[in-house]
C-alpha cells in the first residue's frame, strides 16, 4: 500500500519545467487580455459618466431657472481674466448652479479656469462657455497639474459648450449644456471630417482637437460608436 501511494504521489507531481511553462502561458494570456479589459472598462466609465454629467447639469439649469428666470437672461460669464463687476466662471457657477449640482471640490486650474470635482469620480473644467468633461478626475489631475502627461481629446476629456444666447450656434442657441458643435453645418458626416477652418474639430484620427466626437457619442445614445477613431 505504501509503495502504491508513493508511486501515485510521484506521478501526480508537477515538475519545475511544467510550472514555468504554465506561468509563462498565464503571463502571455494576461498580456493579451488585460489591456483589452482596461480599454473596455475605460469606455464604460466614459459612456456612463458622460450621460450622468449631461443629465445632471441640464437638470441643474432647469432648477435654477425656477429661481433666476429664463437662462437667456442670466449673466454671461467669462474666463479667469474677467474684470471687476463681471462674472468669471467660478462666480457664475456659485451664483446659478452650485445649489443644484453636488460637488466634492471646487478649484482653479493652471489656466485660471474653474474646476469641479463630482461625487462619481469625474471632473469638469470650464470658462467662457467651453466645458471640458473628464470621466476620471485622476486623469484630469495628471493632465492639468502635472508636467508629465498630455490629455487626449475625445478620450481623456470631452468637449461641451454652454452658449444659449449665441445666435447661429447649431445645437447651442437657447439650449443648456450640449456637446460642442460650434461651426458645425448640421450634417452627421461633417462631425467626422469637420469642414472649412473647423476641420480640426472633426472626429477622426488625424484631428488635433476632435471636439465633435462628443456629439457623435450623444447621437449614438451615449455609447462610443464602433467606428470611433480613438482607442481608450
Amino acid at each position: 500500500m505504501s509503495k502504491y501511494y508513493n508511486n501515485y504521489k510521484k506521478e501526480t507531481a508537477f515538475t519545475l519545467a511544467e510550472i514555468l511553462i504554465t506561468l509563462g502561458i498565464i503571463g502571455i494570456v494576461a498580456a493579451i487580455t488585460i489591456p483589452t479589459l482596461i480599454s473596455k472598462y475605460r469606455k464604460y466609465i466614459a459612456e456612463t459618466r458622460l450621460k450622468v454629467f449631461y443629465s445632471t447639469f441640464n437638470q441643474g439649469i432647469k432648477l435654477a431657472e425656477a429661481d433666476f428666470g429664463d437662462k437667456m437672461q442670466w449673466d454671461v460669464f467669462k474666463d479667469g481674466t474677467a474684470e471687476d463687476g463681471e462674472l468669471n466662471s467660478y462666480k457664475w457657477f456659485m451664483k446659478y448652479l452650485a445649489p443644484y449640482i453636488k460637488t466634492v471640490k471646487i478649484t482653479k486650474t493652471n489656466e485660471g479656469q474653474t474646476a469641479l470635482y463630482l461625487p462619481n469620480g469625474s471632473a469638469v473644467q470650464f470658462a467662457a462657455g467651453l466645458i471640458e468633461f473628464y470621466p476620471e478626475a485622476e486623469t484630469f489631475n495628471k493632465c492639468k497639474f502635472s508636467k508629465t502627461k498630455t490629455c487626449r481629446n475625445a478620450v481623456d476629456n470631452f468637449a461641451f459648450m454652454y452658449a444659449p444666447t449665441k445666435v447661429g450656434y447649431i445645437g447651442h442657441y437657447k439650449q443648456g449644456v450640449e456637446p460642442y458643435t460650434w461651426n458645425w453645418n448640421g450634417e452627421k458626416s461633417d462631425l467626422y471630417t469637420g469642414h472649412g477652418y473647423s476641420s480640426t474639430y472633426g472626429c477622426n484620427k488625424d484631428s488635433t482637437i476632435a471636439f465633435y466626437c462628443t456629439k457623435l457619442i450623444q447621437m449614438n445614445g451615449w455609447k462610443i460608436p464602433d467606428d470611433y477613431p480613438f482607442k481608450f
